[in-house]
């Protein structure tokens, strides 16, 4: 049996702001450029954007979280252990008043043996990344639902939403 780690069409969900409901980033997969995320060049290998099933048996969902598209990345044959994919939001704007944001994001994660996927919030003016959010093989409900996930965070100046999975 195969093992995937799939994320949702409302992988990221949105982004809103506590005190200024009018900035937002909604993403849902429904289009082939992915909302603007771009695969990132240093991993080793990439999202991949789907409709209906996952390749590999007792994985993944049976269709996307809502509409037709999500993305993920599939963890069984060819990779090996220590291989990473990357993907990451534009670049989103310093947010308003005093920066603070919420992420809400949909996954699945359904196999025999799942990788680590993190959430990470990458300062631009800095460099720093913060981890919002992780899960790995060892933790976390491994059901063949879509989960939810809430992350509060602060970005007072531009910054971009990472997606590593390992």
């Amino acid at each position: 049996m195969g093992k995937t780690f799939v994320l949702a069409t409302c992988l990221l969900l949105s982004l809103l702001i506590a005190a200024d409901a009018a900035w937002n980033f909604t993403c849902d997969f429904e289009s082939r450029d992915l909302c603007g995320f771009s695969q990132h060049i240093s991993d080793n290998f990439n999202w991949t954007w789907k409709t209906g099933r996952t390749s590999s048996s007792y994985t993944g969902p049976e269709k996307a979280y809502s509409g037709t598209h999500y993305i993920y990345i599939e963890t069984s044959v060819p990779r090996i252990n220590g291989d990473i994919a990357r993907i990451q939001t534009p670049t989103l704007s310093r947010l308003p008043g005093r920066g603070c944001g919420k992420l809400q994001m949909g996954f699945h994660a359904y196999g025999i043996s799942l990788g680590t996927f993190r959430v990470l919030l990458k300062n631009l003016n800095s460099g720093t990344q913060t981890t919002l959010w992780s899960f790995n093989r060892y933790s976390g409900n491994r059901s063949q639902s879509w989960q939810h996930v809430f992350m509060n965070f602060v970005a007072n100046t531009s910054f971009v939403v990472r997606l590593f999975c390992l």
